[in-house]
């Protein structure tokens, strides 16, 4: 009987987690119901995206440590008071540390450094959107949602211009790459090692650099012909030789 409820346990956990990846959002996903709750800067401190109905919505993921994420505030905000009336950003979150204080201390910054408020909301704390709807690996990372709720794009933050929101706003595709993330991946493993990557067939070289092999002899070279040389080998030769 004990062996029996283990198991029934392990079922039920592993089955649990199974559920939680289907939560994952795709393109034509209807995301108006969604409660927004935590919202700092705006006119309630929870909205829904229905509430935005009618508007092009951009929730911009970021955290205070990503210096491309605050770089790109001041064009952001420009692009939300070009389009207020048919354009909603909102900065998104859902480090701890990255609390109330640390969100208006970003602010103030904001204020001092352009003269102008920082006039986008910001949603904190929000696990949901980050971590099930849609994980990735790193940002700034942006959803794209039309003006009926439905998922239209994500993409990575470079791709937040003027002619694309136009495009978004027409309801004309717009020349984005979509962003997908492979989670798999592990930023401290080396690169298509043991599956870190997948995608091994994208790899056309790849270098390694490790410790002296015994009882490899000491070589280095270029690798092909004289009319096509495709790298350079260095086996067991010191850094200090190259």
């Amino acid at each position: 009987m004990k062996t029996f409820v283990n198991s029934l346990v392990l079922y039920i956990v592993l089955t649990g987690h199974g559920f939680a990846q289907t939560k994952e959002k795709t393109i034509g996903s209807d995301l108006s119901s969604y409660q927004l709750k935590g919202l700092l800067g705006a006119d309630r401190t929870t909205k829904s995206i229905d509430d935005y109905k009618g508007k092009l919505v951009i929730l911009d993921f970021w955290f205070t440590a990503c210096s491309t994420c605050i770089a790109a505030m001041p064009r952001m905000r420009e692009l939300q008071d070009k389009y207020k009336d048919r354009l909603q950003i909102i900065f998104v979150n859902d480090l701890a540390k990255d609390d109330e204080t640390a969100v208006n201390k970003i602010r103030q910054n904001f204020r001092k450094q352009t003269g102008l408020p920082l006039t986008i909301p910001f949603l904190l704390k929000d696990s949901v959107l980050t971590d099930e709807y849609f994980p990735h690996q790193g940002d700034p990372f942006e959803v794209w949602i039309d003006q009926t709720g439905k998922l239209i794009a994500t993409t990575g933050g470079d791709q937040v211009t003027e002619e694309n929101i136009i495009k978004a706003l027409k309801g004309v595709k717009m020349d984005v790459s979509m962003r997908k993330d492979l989670l798999t991946f592990n930023r401290d493993e080396p690169l298509f090692i043991n599956g870190n990557g997948e995608n091994k067939e994208g790899m056309i070289y790849h270098s390694v650099i490790a410790k002296f092999t015994d009882g490899l002899v000491g070589s280095e070279g270029f690798v092909g012909d004289q009319d096509s040389i495709r790298g350079f080998t260095a086996i067991n030769t010191r850094l200090i030789d190259l």
